[in-house]
């Protein structure tokens, strides 16, 4: 095992973050068809679309709290049209996605940075 994975495989035992998909109500439930081929996807690169309400901004925010929460000093960003959707949707979803032990959130700056011990 490489001294990268030991270490991110480190970091994610010490953060304990269990991350789920849920619907509307909370419930914990499966990705859909197309999450799941993001997810599994080896590519450099996946390209996801569709209409809306299609799982995009979820799928995309579960790889990046997966990925930044196993990679410290890791530095993501998501980006909307207008800033107040960031606050209405992303923000919201991450916030409650997450166990409030495992990060800080600077609301004023819309930046949410792990607690890596």
């Amino acid at each position: 095992m490489s001294g990268r994975r030991a270490r991110a495989l480190r970091a994610a035992d010490k953060l304990r973050l269990d991350l789920c998909y849920r619907n509307k109500q909370g419930d914990i439930c499966a990705p859909n068809a197309k999450q799941v081929i993001g997810h599994t996807s080896i590519a450099e690169s996946v390209f996801y679309g569709g209409a809306a309400g299609g799982g995009k901004s979820y799928w995309l925010l579960m790889m990046i709290l997966t990925f930044a929460a196993l990679t410290p000093g890791i530095q993501c960003a998501v980006f909307r049209r207008r800033y107040k959707e960031l606050h209405q949707s992303i923000i919201p979803q991450a916030l409650a996605l997450l166990p409030r032990r495992t990060y800080r959130f600077d609301k004023q700056l819309g930046k949410l940075e792990f607690i890596h011990n």
